[in-house]
């Protein structure tokens, strides 16, 4: 049992890493189902999925903008943004967010520009409990404009409503949820950077110190000046197979991920470099993933029906439950709660990459060091 414990894990991470041909590797592993979960199927278990386009239908009808529509000129506009479903105002229904971004005006380096009003933003949908969802991203307050990648969700202040982290090429935002459907632009006064220009690509709330406060990491992809960039096929790294293309990721200079302490009251301590964090460069960090939140997490008792201890690899980890009131109320025909907010301490933080290698950092202690590590790709 602790051999094949080992085995899912090193897949896991060989998953987030690096490529792999996952059908063959669920083949060779051959794992059976495990109570109501399954990590893999083997080849010969049909999958019996299939999946239908129901978003104009649900109402999620906002076209996603993000660059130009019949031609690329720059990196920036490749890449697209990231979406989440969510519960914001814990009614029990998973409500939906999906992240945009700007297009530059034609022939120049310069956002086109809008009427008031009408510049196209991120759109967070509220569920309406019947298959579809409402447009709420003006009334929410989620109104910033500008190249958005990837969001996060977590109660960063514990009271019992998830904020939002939103990362961006340019300035990140940090929204708290006052509870009431609304969000407040926090980033200043939680402590966040709010001048220079970096590219987030990904973000995560994790409690990496398990003091019981959600701390926040953010991956930055690369740093990019839209001013200086060279335009298509101007560069040594700007043609495919001699076909002129836009500029990158080789050639364009990397950035480093950071690392934000909650320090309670709202507020964030940068502690990239005293957590070792800082410390990788190299590195094209498109997204990451906390290795705990895999399935691979084995029950090993339930102190209270909100509050699960795990065991990974021998390692012990405690998991707390905010469940919503509705959940609460539902909590004695539940075995497992329904989970709105879970506060967990990493076991690693796997930061993947477009360039030679990935990274992954594993937790050394029970306060505030990670260590460092990568795995080249082909």
């Amino acid at each position: 049992m602790i051999a094949r414990m080992w085995l899912l894990a090193v897949a896991l991470l060989t998953t987030i890493v690096l490529p792999v041909d996952l059908p063959a590797l669920a083949a060779h592993l051959k794992v059976r189902p495990t109570g109501a979960g399954r990590v893999f199927r083997p080849a010969d278990d049909p999958w019996p999925v299939s999946f239908v386009d129901v978003a104009d239908r649900a109402g999620l009808r906002a076209p996603s903008i993000y660059g130009g529509t019949d031609r690329k000129r720059f990196i920036i506009e490749t890449n697209g943004a990231g979406a989440a479903f969510l519960d914001y105002d814990n009614d029990g229904w998973v409500d939906a967010f999906v992240a945009g971004g700007v297009r530059l005006k034609e022939g120049t380096r310069e956002v086109e520009p809008y009427a008031a009003g009408t510049a196209p933003t991120s759109h967070l949908y509220h569920n309406n409990h019947d298959g579809t969802f409402t447009d709420v991203t003006e009334r929410a307050g989620l109104n910033a404009v500008g190249w958005a990648s990837s969001i996060c969700a977590g109660d960063y202040d514990n009271d019992g409503h998830l904020d939002l982290a939103i990362t961006y090429y340019g300035q990140n935002v940090l929204y708290h949820n006052r509870g009431n459907g609304t969000f407040e632009d926090a980033t200043r006064a939680g402590g966040l950077p709010t001048g220079g220009v970096r590219w987030g690509s990904g973000c995560t709330f994790v409690d990496y110190d398990r003091d019981g406060r959600l701390d926040l990491f953010i991956a930055n992809y690369l740093r990019f000046d839209l001013n200086t960039a060279p335009e298509i096929g101007q560069g040594p790294n700007c043609l495919w197979k001699g076909i002129p293309v836009n500029c990158g990721p080789r050639g364009l200079p990397t950035d480093t991920n950071l690392l934000f302490h909650n320090e309670g009251g709202g507020r964030f301590t940068d502690v990239s470099a005293a957590s070792g964090i800082g410390r990788v460069t190299g590195r094209y960090a498109r997204f990451l993933r906390l290795l705990l939140m895999m399935p691979v997490l084995t029950p090993l008792q339930a102190s209270s029906p909100w509050r699960r201890e795990y065991s990974i690899l021998g390692q012990r980890f405690i998991t707390t439950v905010r469940p919503a009131a509705s959940a609460r109320r539902a909590a004695s025909s539940l075995r497992t709660p329904s989970c709105i907010h879970t506060t967990l301490a990493p076991m690693a933080i796997a930061s993947s990459t477009s360039g030679p290698a990935a990274s992954a950092f594993r937790n050394t202690s029970t306060m505030s060091t990670l260590s460092g590590t990568s795995a080249s790709a082909p």
